[in-house]
């Protein structure tokens, strides 16, 4: 899974409270229950949440239920007799697009990311969608439930015709539409002056630049040439700074204390910003140590001016000869 989105598939994701995972879209009324939820104030998990309301997408809030349904039964029979993987069974997706805290989104800014996102992810396929705003951390959410069908008649799969007329993968599309959203977001807060939004990707950066650091300073006063996994497994689990959640051959989780996620990275990818990391370093000794040993400029050539740094007086001159 790519983990520098912020859009993320709801329904596949582990409830942090419960430890199960979470209940996923597949009967009519298993969606008109999660719609319910996206505008229910008494709900715990929206306790000092302004619930913005929801809004549809290529529908209605009467047809959205019937839509569904037709779609499904078109989907079903025209998919008997047909090869290739069966469908999950899923009527709708939700999705949850998530930046982070402090963005203190505008309304103009929200219906950007609305707009934005459906285009890329229900391009024709009908949605409905709903702002869950934080007004103390500045945190919103955008939460969409998106129809598992086209418009297409018969009726095709929306992720499976994502897949083909992207040329991409699904998780990789959530990405770059995070990713794009957010960079459009972005150009005109820069314009403005404002404070920019990061990303999961940018925090992701940010994470693995301070795992970076942290290990070539160690690598440097060890002494330590050409590090190998084992010495950088070393490092990590002999600090207090970093704690080693899980590691195998390919990968490994780290995180530090006040860390809400653990940092996922591959160890050939950690591997080469460690070296990047200390190239740079010695090339920056190697600069200031040059720069140390120059010697100051020669002293003993005599200056064009006097002490005073006017022209130097040579005392009066012998009149020319006329010839």
């Amino acid at each position: 899974m790519n983990r520098g989105i912020f859009i993320c598939r709801a329904q596949y994701k582990i409830n942090p409270k419960t430890k199960k995972r979470n209940r996923r879209i597949r009967t009519l009324a298993d969606l008109a229950g999660i719609i319910r939820y996206l505008d229910e104030p008494e709900h715990e998990n929206h306790e000092g949440i302004d619930l913005r309301g929801t809004q549809y997408w290529r529908t209605t809030a009467e047809g959205m239920s019937s839509l569904i349904e037709r779609q499904s039964a078109e989907y079903l029979a025209g998919a008997l007799g047909r090869p290739g993987q069966r469908w999950s069974g899923d009527v709708a997706e939700h999705i949850i697009v998530s930046p982070d805290e402090g963005a203190f989104f505008s309304v103009a800014e929200e219906y950007l990311i609305s707009r934005g996102t459906l285009i890329r992810l229900c391009p024709f396929s009908p949605a409905v969608f709903a702002w869950h705003y934080n007004p103390e951390t500045g945190r919103s959410e955008l939460h969409i439930i998106a129809g598992s069908f086209t418009e297409d008649h018969p009726a095709l799969l929306r992720v499976t015709e994502l897949r083909r007329c992207n040329g991409t993968d699904y998780l990789m599309l959530l990405h770059e539409t995070g990713e794009a959203v957010i960079r459009e977001i972005n150009l005109a807060r820069l314009l403005e002056g404002r404070t920019l939004v990061r990303t999961l990707g940018d925090i992701r950066d940010a994470k693995r630049d301070a795992a970076v650091a942290f290990v070539a300073e160690r690598v440097e006063s060890a002494d330590i040439f050409q590090p190998t996994v084992q010495d950088l497994l070393a490092i990590f689990r002999g600090g207090t700074v970093w704690i080693v959640i899980k590691s195998s051959k390919t990968s490994v989780s780290l995180k530090r204390p006040d860390d809400t996620t653990p940092l996922h990275i591959r160890w050939p990818e950690l591997l080469a910003a460690v070296f990047y990391r200390l190239a740079l370093d010695s090339r920056e000794r190697e600069a200031k140590k040059a720069k140390e040993q120059c010697l100051p400029p020669d002293s003993h050539k005599r200056p064009s001016g006097g002490a005073d740094g006017g022209t130097h007086d040579e005392g009066p001159r012998s009149p020319s000869r006329e010839i």
